[in-house]
This record gives C-alpha cells, sequence and structure tokens, in this order.
C-alpha cells in the first residue's frame, strides 16, 4: 500500500509549480539535471521556456 503523502506528478511540472514559479528570477541560476532522455527534454524545454540560456542548463543523461 503506498502512504505516501508529498508531492507527485512529472518532476519537471512539479518543480516549475512548487519552486521555480515562486522564485524572483529563475533565468539567472544554473541547471543540472540527470536522468533517463524523456525526463530531461522536459526538464530542458520548461528551463528554456522560463528564459534560461543554454549555457546555464548542464546535463547526465542516463540512457541516451
Amino acid at each position: 500500500e503506498d502512504n505516501w503523502e508529498g508531492l507527485t506528478g512529472f518532476i519537471h511540472q512539479v518543480t516549475q509549480d512548487e519552486y521555480l514559479a515562486k522564485h524572483e528570477a529563475p533565468e539567472d541560476c544554473e541547471y543540472y539535471l540527470c536522468g533517463p532522455p524523456i525526463m530531461n527534454s522536459s526538464c530542458i524545454k520548461m528551463l528554456t521556456d522560463l528564459g534560461v540560456e543554454p549555457e546555464n542548463i548542464m546535463l547526465d543523461d542516463f540512457g541516451g
């Protein structure tokens, strides 16, 4: 039985809704991603949509 009461959903949406939406300048931060290709591509799209420059996004691709 799953008794989890924390946040659920795709990591990029939870991160955007719970953290980055409340940050005064998410485009001024540096980001490091590591995970499967579908997660990385979803997170990269979310970050670029927020105005983050590609040089501020680093990643390790597990499986690509």
